[in-house]
């Protein structure tokens, strides 16, 4: 499984402790005491008694967001994202940066999600 297809570990407890919690085709899972693997969602019933953390795709993060998000790479190779579309100037207030685009896009997707529960209070 390449890795660069999925989130990081550290993007994916970001994920699931802001609420969201996608169906994915791959997860984080440990069993006690031992460090996290990425494992196929098919695998992690043959094996039993894991903790699991959803380990989203770039595709699969990528649906959750609203159409004017999106995400641009810079020439360094890191990626950073913009909220607006329509406004480029409109940045992440984290300015945030990842050598992972799906670690990006995650950090995009927490902050609309953010923004919408503060737009709707």
């Amino acid at each position: 499984m390449n890795l660069n297809n999925y989130a990081s570990l550290e993007a994916s407890k970001r994920l699931v402790e802001a609420g969201i919690t996608p169906t994915t085709e791959a997860v984080w899972a440990s069993k006690e005491g031992c460090p996290y693997s990425l494992v196929s969602t098919t695998d992690v019933g043959k094996i039993g008694g894991l903790y699991i953390i959803p380990a989203p795709s770039m595709a699969e993060v990528w649906r959750e967001l609203p159409y004017s998000s999106v995400l641009s790479m810079a020439g360094d190779g890191e990626s950073w994202v913009q909220v607006d579309y329509d406004d480029p100037q409109k940045t992440l207030e984290s300015g945030h940066r990842s050598f992972n685009p799906t670690d990006a896009l995650i950090d995009l997707l927490i902050w609309v999600r953010k923004e919408a529960k503060h737009d709707r209070n």
